[in-house]
């Protein structure tokens, strides 16, 4: 197998001379069905650890590493949308929370992103176009679908077939036999709101988006009285929904369990006083 243009010699003896272009990683990597899935498990573990980095009294070194070993993993393997959630986050964190307004914590959180986006780059990559995501996002400023993967034609797929059947939608799952921009292939529409709105209609798609806002409610309310815990998975929860704004985490089970865990201990741990948060 080539490798960054070099011949690799595996223990079965068995020589391949191919470009890595030619190579196609995604039935070969195990639990993925398709290779960027892997950025929904590095988004998480940077939130975790970016949190860690905001909350921690003292200078946390093993956070700031791991930080940077992930941010490197999801960049190298071609994953972009864990950074919109994380920006979100952290955008939405320093307005809620005083300690993600540090100055200590930008630099520790900068340092380690920036640590992690140099890895990314100088470590050899396949010449397949899914790798390294700062290229691919470099390079997609002269593609205005390639800079979105095809995103905002997906969504305005979405919006006119959304038109077509607004009341109680198509059903769950449906996507990729409705949408012609899907290809059958692609089984959502790569945004959480459209998704909902699309599988139930605005009926359905707007009561379940009440029942989010009810949480959402319910956790400010007693923010500034929410324990640690309560506080990093705030904010891990809201990276989350931030990244299903151009991806579809709330149609996968591992990713909608990280988010509902993560809800969970938000609305458990959103008061320090150990009263149940209102509701």
């Amino acid at each position: 197998m080539g490798f960054g243009g070099r011949r690799v010699d595996f223990d079965d003896g068995d020589l391949f001379d191919r470009d890595m272009g030619d190579y196609k990683f995604e039935p070969d990597v195990p639990g993925f069905s398709n290779l960027r899935h892997s950025g929904y498990f590095f988004a998480p573990a940077m939130m975790l650890c970016a949190a860690r980095l905001a909350t921690a009294p003292d200078v946390p070194r093993i956070s700031m590493l791991l930080l940077a070993l992930n941010t490197a993993l999801s960049l190298w393997f071609g994953s972009r949308g864990p950074f919109v959630g994380l920006i979100g986050g952290l955008a939405v964190a320093a307005f809620l929370f005083p300690e993600f307004r540090r100055l200590a914590f930008s630099l520790r959180c900068g340092a380690a992103t920036l640590a992690g986006a140099a890895l990314s780059v100088v470590t050899p990559s396949p010449k397949e176009g899914v790798f390294n995501a700062l290229r691919r996002f470099i390079f997609g400023w002269r593609d205005t679908a390639e800079f979105s993967s095809g995103r905002t034609e997906l969504w305005q797929d979405a919006v006119r077939m959304i038109g077509e059947r607004p009341v109680f939608g198509y059903g769950g799952e449906q996507f990729q036999y409705v949408s012609p921009r899907a290809g059958n292939f692609l089984r959502h529409p790569h945004d959480f709101v459209l998704q909902v709105i699309f599988d139930w209609g605005f009926i359905g798609g707007t009561a379940f988006l009440a029942l989010l806002a009810l949480w959402l409610i319910a956790v400010l309310k007693t923010r500034r009285q929410a324990t640690v815990a309560g506080r990093t998975a705030l904010f891990g929860a809201i990276c989350m929904f931030c990244y299903a704004t151009i991806d579809g985490i709330m149609f996968y089970p591992f990713t909608i369990g990280i988010t509902l865990v993560l809800m969970s201990v938000a609305l458990v741990e959103s008061d320090s006083s150990g009263k149940p948060a209102p509701v």
